[in-house]
């Protein structure tokens, strides 16, 4: 049995919108189509649209002529029959009118649909539209509910042939008729698509069951099969984003591997990592520890200020005068020589009460004190110093491998040097 060449590009068209839902409202991409292309009516969008869509398929594939365009099935079956083109026998590619009610007038038809193949037990297996309520899916008929066929290739179109809109197809058919004629004698025809099945096996258009849907991974989103087109876009796309993504990191690491590395070196925070300060000129460390000492005797003396009260505002006078002895050939003549203390005062003029020293220093050790302590801004000024490096350094360890840094270094070395001028 052939395949009608006009009903093939339209059962094409079928097979790729199959399991296609109509939306909320019974709104249809079929029907809105047609009310602005057709009858330029909105009310058709959310119409019933079985025979909308094959008014669509028949826009679509370029075959309008052969196959009509209604959206009201009695007045399609009629176009058929008035050009010559109605009959009662299935076909694949035949376009079938139903009557749910079992009659044979085609005033009472309700219905329409596609012709994919002629089962064996003589059923008929189909692809609609608005079928099931809101589907475009597949599905197998009985006779009692079919009026008739419509067949495209019949109709006669002035001036034009249905080898111009179908070419090898049609010679294609032939062959595959002429092909299943010599298979008749051995068993049951087997009829494979040309264009692919969308989800069904050729055993299942081979045999007399009922034909499944759409299989899961054939459809797109929004419920259609996916277009071969797309998924090439898609994939030009990736491609494209993989090519320009290793071309602009290659561009990045050519252009970081001629920058100059940096020539300076990071400390990094940390007890190995110190900055020495810089003592001043004619300075020893022997100094610093001296000038210590006499701090700490310094503080011993204010601490024994800050405990006197206003009754000891007169002078205090040991009981024997404080002698000064470095050695033994001193000592003798020390011991005729008194040592004047110094008048100390507290703060406040009405307190001038003078204070013992400790044993074991002199007048002369308070000047040596005076005279070490005159040194101690120049130290403090140089651990001041120390610390704000250290904090600096830490601030900035973080920034150990970038460019900027050369900047900072240069910087911090200038500031140092000019507080190392200010110290001498």
């Amino acid at each position: 049995m052939l395949m009608d060449p006009i009903g093939k590009k339209l059962l094409d068209v079928a097979k790729a919108e199959l399991g296609y839902q109509e939306q909320a409202g019974g709104y249809t991409k079929f029907g809105d189509w047609y009310g602005k292309n057709v009858e330029q009516d909105p009310a058709f969008k959310t119409a019933p649209w079985c025979d909308m869509f094959l008014a669509w398929a028949a826009n679509k594939t370029g075959v309008k002529d052969w196959a009509g365009q209604f959206a009201y099935t009695p007045s399609h079956a009629n176009w058929f029959r008035e050009k010559g083109a109605w009959g009662t026998t299935p076909e694949p590619g035949a376009v079938v009118f139903f009557a749910w009610s079992g009659s044979k007038d085609l005033d009472s038809i309700q219905h329409v649909g596609l012709v994919e193949r002629v089962g064996g037990d003589g059923s008929v297996h189909t692809i609609e539209a608005n079928t099931d309520g809101v589907h475009l899916k597949r599905q197998v008929r009985d006779s009692g509910t079919i009026v008739g066929y419509g067949y495209p290739a019949k109709v006669v179109v002035p001036g034009r042939s249905v080898e111009s809109v179908t070419g090898a197809e049609r010679q294609g058919d032939q062959r595959a008729g002429e092909k299943g004629k010599t298979e008749r004698g051995t068993g049951e025809r087997k009829h494979v698509p040309k264009h692919g099945n969308h989800g069904v096996s050729p055993g299942e258009v081979g045999d007399g069951g009922t034909s499944s849907g759409v299989s899961s991974n054939t459809l797109a989103p929004g419920g259609r099969p996916a277009d071969p087109v797309e998924q090439e876009v898609v994939l030009c796309s990736l491609l494209a984003a993989i090519v320009i993504g290793t071309a602009a990191l290659a561009v990045g690491r050519s252009t970081a591997a001629r920058l100059p590395a940096s020539p300076v070196r990071v400390r990094k925070k940390g007890r190995h990592h110190r900055c020495p300060a810089e003592l001043p000129a004619g300075m020893v460390p022997d100094d610093l520890t001296a000038a210590e000492d006499t701090t700490a005797t310094i503080a011993a003396v204010t601490e024994t200020l800050a405990q006197a009260g206003p009754e000891d505002d007169r002078r205090v006078v040991p009981a024997e005068p404080v002698t000064v002895a470095e050695t033994e050939a001193e000592a003798e003549a020390a011991r005729t020589a008194t040592v004047s203390l110094p008048r100390l005062r507290r703060r406040g003029k009405h307190h001038r009460g003078p204070v013992e020293l400790p044993d074991g220093m002199t007048t002369a050790d308070l000047a040596e004190a005076d005279a070490a302590t005159e040194s101690m801004p120049a130290i403090s000024a140089a651990a001041a110093a120390e610390a704000e490096d250290r904090e600096f350094w830490g601030r900035i360890a973080h920034l150990e491998e970038d460019g900027e840094l050369a900047f900072w270094s240069s910087l911090h070395a200038a500031k140092a040097e000019e507080r190392v001028e200010a110290v001498r």
